[in-house]
């Protein structure tokens, strides 16, 4: 009896496994499916050359191939565009305010006078990018590779750049307003830093030849509003 009884209980758990992995692969498609129609919508307006008035706030759009598109102007305000291919894209002046990328390619991207404001870029490539101009208030760029993008002018304030890669970037005429730089890679970077300048790092943070960075302000001074 307790081996029929154990069979019984042992049968209706792997059922309940496999109805859970069933729905669970059910909901990938799906949710895989839906960004899809995204996707084809998008690459549709931006045919039509109607793209700019597309309603695409919030728009799942995670992993998608958005390489090369045209996507000046566009709101794409909390989209979610984590892990999407978004190099040689062309995102001038678009709002992608509040929106996921991380872990996102965007090498080569033009993000000038982007509005960027709490976008999340953690992990995100951005190589070779342009944003200057962009708005980075309270963005995360923690471990984010922006080797060679050009950053000059834009608006640093409690903008994340922990463990980011920073290497031979453009920074020129930037002011850095409560920034967070720890452990960060500033080699070869052409940075100008006035008086002003507002930072946060450690010992781990790598400064370019030259430059003497102000004193390390208070943690909490760089952390969001």
């Amino acid at each position: 009896m307790s081996a029929l009884i154990n069979g019984v209980v042992s049968g209706s758990i792997l059922a309940v496994v496999t109805i859970a992995a069933q729905w669970w692969i059910d909901d990938r498609r799906e949710d895989e499916a839906h960004r899809r129609e995204n996707l084809r919508y998008i690459r549709e307006q931006a045919a039509n050359g109607t793209l700019q008035a597309a309603p695409l706030r919030g728009v799942d759009l995670a992993e998608q191939n958005l390489s090369q598109l045209d996507l000046k102007d566009v709101t794409l305000t909390a989209a979610n565009l984590s892990g999407a291919d978004l190099s040689w894209a062309v995102l001038s002046r678009a709002d992608l305010s509040r929106a996921n990328l991380s872990g996102a390619n965007l090498d080569n991207a033009s993000l000038e006078s982007a509005h960027l404001a709490k976008a999340d870029f953690s992990g995100a490539t951005l190589r070779g990018a342009t944003l200057p101009y962009a708005n980075l208030s309270d963005v995360n760029f923690t471990e984010a590779d922006l080797t060679g993008a050009s950053l000059g002018t834009a608006q640093l304030r409690r903008t994340d750049f922990t463990d980011a890669n920073l290497t031979y970037t453009h920074l020129e005429n930037t002011r850095f307003y409560w920034v967070k730089l720890y452990g960060a890679d500033l080699t070869g970077a052409q940075l100008t830093m006035g008086a002003d300048a507002r930072v946060c790092y450690d010992e781990h943070t790598r400064w370019p030849t030259g430059i003497i960075p102000p004193p390390s302000q208070s943690p909490d001074s760089c952390e969001p509003w």
